[in-house]
């Protein structure tokens, strides 16, 4: 009953000691990290101890602090571990209640984040779970921005970033998040990928290519480079590649000519390419533009540069009408190469295709015309004093040039060749063209000389009295080297004179005799057409001499008459007459009356040498003063009528033989006068 009593006593002293020592009212984690965690709380009496009691290390005794506040740090601790504590205060070995709390240390941060997948406008990234425990929950802070990443039943942890900036890089900070305590942060950086070019604009030729595009931007303006690549050859290089403004140029050379290349240009940026812009082009396979064509009557000989100076082209030259393929190869032929097409048919248009080739691939070939030259004088020219014609083949278009430098063209319709309103006489080189592709190819040059006119207005005038005709014509238009007169089988010739009319005295012809006189034009070896006209020489010496030969007969039978009649008389009175000799007949004939004037200018020649012959061979006799008289008589009649054969009129004919009247009539009239001799 006692012992009750005093337990009961007992009792009631501690539980009035308990009531008197009181709890801390809160306990302020001011520290923590991933080992550690300090505590904070207010001392109410410095007289206090403490104790700390933890699930995990055991009671800690804390010493009493003279300040106002106790901090205390409660370590090794693990991370990212909840703890649970009790702190007692503590007076002369009577502790508290209690104040009970719980905290957690810091987790830890993980160990690496991979990107394991990156786009443009996002990225993918993992890591490994802390401490492979399923507590832990993650946030991600990036420029700016956070989000909370759910907890994943898996090992790894994956997480997709989005809407971000291509070609950007970003800064990143993972937290590992446990009880909303983080860790200190796991901090890493990391780009987006850059963004492709649009577009490529390609300017190309046979061994180069020209690529342009314009920069890739982005919101950070971030400098990018560029990657070109050959996905069927070795890469390729960009020479010489700038950048001007906002658009880069690429120059690639020593490309293959005909060849597909297929690019893909990267955009670069840290070290990341962009998924890349495709394209292709094919360089081109240029043709030989420019032909050189010697050309003959038989043979087309075709030469040309080798292209850009490069072995590496081939080349075929396709003949259209012959149907022939010639092959050549560039690294075996120089710098010109030349190819010769024979026997081949004058004035005949040929066409040709010529191709360059690489690796089998044809350009689309150079095709040009050609035509073999003319033998201009296998054709029949007719040439007239105006016009020029000829058929022929091979041409289409003719010119005409004289020495004055005067042309005249025309074309030839069908082969047929036709130049009107030419000079006549003239010389002109014809000159045959071959119109082609809009040149005009000379195809020969002919010389020829037009026909001259004719004379016009030919006509005569007498002349030399009777023995010769003055021809007249007027001046013909063109050219005339010289005319030909033609008279009595014989041709006189009169050059070029620039008078209106021409005058060509022709002597030696017979009196009162027509001839035909023509005459003809010449202009080189071209001959006009012969113009004729009938011509009579002058009469008038046919009359004086037949007036002559009746006035003679007249004469003679008045001298026989007063011979006889004088003779007999003195026969009667003389004794012995006197004998006169006969004069012998010498052939002596007959003068017909036509040939009179022809033999007196014979007679006449050589101051009347003639007549002095014909006298000295007459034998003499003493003539008696009656004689003497007659043959004086007939004498002076016949010097008469030689000088009237050379007068042009009868007129003069009188006028020279007036004095023959008077003179007989003295030598008449007078009686006998004899010669002393006799």
């Amino acid at each position: 009953m006692i012992m009750e009593r005093v337990l009961t006593l007992v009792l009631l002293c501690v539980l009035s000691a308990w009531a008197n020592i009181p709890d801390v009212e809160k306990v302020s984690v001011i520290g923590r990290t991933e080992t550690e965690l300090t505590f904070q709380w207010k001392v109410e009496n410095s007289s206090y101890s403490y104790k700390l009691a933890t699930n995990v290390i055991g009671d800690i005794p804390i010493n009493a602090s003279e300040a106002e506040y106790l901090n205390y740090t409660v370590s090794p601790l693990s991370p990212g571990t909840n703890y649970s504590f009790t702190l007692y205060t503590v007076f002369e070995n009577y502790t508290s209640k209690g104040f009970y709390f719980s905290n957690v240390t810091t987790p830890s941060n993980v160990n690496s984040v991979s990107v394991i997948d990156r786009k443009e406008n996002q990225i993918t990234l993992q890591w490994s779970k802390v401490n492979n425990s399923n507590d832990y929950g993650y946030e991600l802070y990036w420029n700016e921005e956070n989000s909370s990443i759910p907890i994943s039943q898996t090992n790894t942890v994956e997480y997709n970033v989005t809407s971000l900036d291509a070609g950007t890089e970003y800064f990143f900070t993972l937290y590992t998040v446990f009880g909303h305590v983080m860790s200190s942060g796991y901090s890493f950086t990391n780009v987006t990928m850059p963004s492709n070019v649009q577009d490529v604009n390609v300017k190309l030729n046979d061994t180069e290519m020209i690529l342009q595009w314009d920069v890739v931007s982005n919101t950070n303006n971030n400098t990018y480079t560029y990657t070109l690549e050959n996905k069927d050859e070795l890469t390729v290089n960009c020479t010489n590649q700038t950048a001007e403004g906002n658009e880069v140029t690429c120059h690639i050379s020593d490309l293959t000519p005909a060849t597909n290349y297929s690019f893909t240009l990267y955009t670069e940026f840290a070290d990341l390419r962009s998924t890349g812009f495709n394209f292709y082009n094919i360089t081109t396979l240029s043709d030989i533009t420019e032909v050189t064509v010697n050309r003959s009557q038989t043979e087309l000989t075709i030469s040309w540069n080798k292209l850009n100076n490069n072995d590496i082209y081939n080349y075929t030259l396709k003949s259209q009408g012959e149907g022939s393929e010639k092959n050549f190869t560039g690294s075996a032929v120089g710098d010109v190469i030349t190819h010769t097409y024979s026997s081949l048919t004058p004035g005949t248009e040929h066409s040709f295709t010529l191709f360059t080739v690489v690796n089998k691939a044809f350009s689309r070939g150079f095709s040009f015309k050609n035509v073999t030259t003319l033998y201009c004088t296998s054709f029949n020219w007719t040439v007239t004093n105006s016009s020029i014609e000829a058929k022929v083949n091979g041409s289409t278009y003719v010119k005409a040039q004289n020495s004055t430098g005067s042309v005249k063209n025309g074309t030839v319709n069908q082969n047929s060749l036709t130049l009107q309103g030419l000079y006549p006489g003239g010389s002109y080189n014809v000159s045959l063209f071959y119109y082609l592709e809009s040149e005009l190819l000379p195809q020969c040059t002919h010389h020829l000389t037009l026909d001259p006119y004719s004379v016009s207005h030919l006509r005569c005038e007498y002349h030399s009295g009777g023995y010769g005709l003055a021809v007249i014509w007027d001046t013909p238009y063109g050219v005339v080297d010289r005319v030909q007169v033609d008279v009595d089988r014989k041709s006189f010739n009169k050059s070029y004179s620039s008078e209106k009319q021409i005058r060509l005295e022709i002597n030696g012809l017979q009196a009162a005799k027509k001839y035909t006189v023509t005459a003809t034009s010449f202009s080189g070896s071209r001959r006009s057409q012969t113009v004729s006209v009938n011509c009579e020489t002058d009469p008038a010496g046919v009359i004086a001499g037949v007036l002559v030969f009746f006035l003679l007969v007249i004469i003679i039978c008045v001298a026989v008459f007063a011979w006889r009649r004088y003779g007999s008389a003195k026969r009667n009175k003389m004794t012995n007459p006197l004998v006169e000799p006969k004069v012998p007949n010498k052939n002596y004939k007959p003068l017909p009356l036509n040939k009179f004037p022809e033999h007196y200018q014979n007679m006449s020649r050589d101051e009347n040498r003639g007549f002095s012959e014909e006298y000295e061979t007459t034998p003499l006799e003493c003539i008696s003063p009656q004689k003497m008289r007659v043959i004086l008589i007939i004498s002076m009649l016949i010097t008469c009528l030689a000088t009237a054969m050379q007068a042009d009129s009868i007129l003069l004919l009188k006028v020279h033989c007036h004095p023959l009247s008077m003179i007989s009539g003295e030598w008449f009239g007078r009686k006998d006068h004899r010669p002393s001799s006799c």
